[in-house]
């Protein structure tokens, strides 16, 4: 379902503000973090800086896209919803990232 108008924005911020409160911690808030929610039709990204939410750009792309994409690829659509749960992963084990802060000049 796509959603338009002013209306949109204000609930589309509404559902950000309240992932981050189930998932973000205030620890994790205060030293600046993003929070990623892919879900099937939309894609939220929340971030947070010094604990305050200052963005939350919504992107008419989710799972179900990924899913076209592999079944593109010349399979059923059934078979590569069960590829990419098998096979994709979103998680980074800390010892992977980087933690140079990024300074843009």
């Amino acid at each position: 379902m796509l959603r338009s108008g002013r209306n949109c924005h204000r609930r589309d911020v509404s559902c950000a503000l309240g992932t981050g409160r189930q998932r973000v911690n205030r620890s994790r808030k205060r030293s600046g973090c993003v929070l990623v929610d892919l879900g099937s039709g939309t894609t939220t990204v929340s971030v947070y800086y010094k604990i305050y939410f200052v963005i939350s750009p919504l992107f008419r792309l989710g799972g179900d896209n990924i899913t076209k994409d592999i079944a593109s690829l010349q399979m059923e659509e059934a078979t590569a919803e069960q590829m990419k749960l098998k096979y994709a992963n979103a998680y980074t084990p800390s010892n992977d990232i980087d933690a140079t802060p990024y300074v843009a000049h």
